[in-house]
């Protein structure tokens, strides 16, 4: 099945992040710093200020597949730190009125393109996602592969479908917190390998 007719979008970060979300929601990054919330940010600093000079830190931002390069770079520069990936639904994604880049938002150095759900989804290069050879060394690919759903408001954590966990010990954590056990699924392949 290709990518596209998947039915979640998703969201890595830092297990210790958890309990914040867990009341407040998944917030923008540009909230959280104004705000003084105080959260674990999983992303280089470098992205995140290219990101806030286009205004995309006002969004709280998704991939639509996981083991993106985002993710293989956040896991590489944390280790030691642990990781989960939260999963909502793309038809909640639509109903709220997300939008998509259809690839990596700093690609080109240039305003990225901001599309509706609709014209996103039918603009992103699903066949890169879907090669059976994917790899991130072919720089098209890699850029697709970075596409996102972004959020203009919080997401509750009542609109996470899934946590997902890389295993047994990580979704003993999760449960401790009091997360819906019905909700955690361990799945250690959709991490990057080295994740705890």
């Amino acid at each position: 099945m290709s990518h596209r007719g998947r039915k979640l979008v998703y969201h890595l970060t830092a297990l210790e992040n958890l309990d914040s979300i867990i009341v407040e929601g998944l917030l923008s990054r540009r909230r959280c710093r104004e705000e003084d919330l105080g959260f674990e940010d999983v992303a280089d600093e470098e992205i995140l200020e290219g990101r806030a000079d286009w205004g995309l830190d006002s969004y709280v931002p998704f991939h639509f597949i996981t083991r993106n390069p985002f993710d293989y770079s956040v896991v590489r520069n944390q280790p030691g730190q642990k990781f989960v990936i939260l999963a909502v639904n793309r038809k909640y994604a639509q109903t709220k009125g997300w939008s998509i880049i259809p690839r990596h938002p700093l690609a080109h150095g240039a305003a990225p393109e901001v599309l509706d759900w609709a014209t996103g989804m039918d603009t992103i290069e699903w066949e890169q996602m879907d090669r059976s050879d994917r790899t991130y060394e072919d720089r098209e690919c890699k850029l697709v592969c970075m596409a996102e759903a972004l959020s203009p408001d919080d997401v509750p954590f009542s609109a996470v479908a899934f946590v997902f966990v890389p295993n047994d010990e990580t979704e003993e954590l999760v449960k401790a917190k009091g997360v819906d056990p019905s909700k955690i699924t361990v799945n250690e392949n959709m991490f990057p390998k080295g994740c705890i």
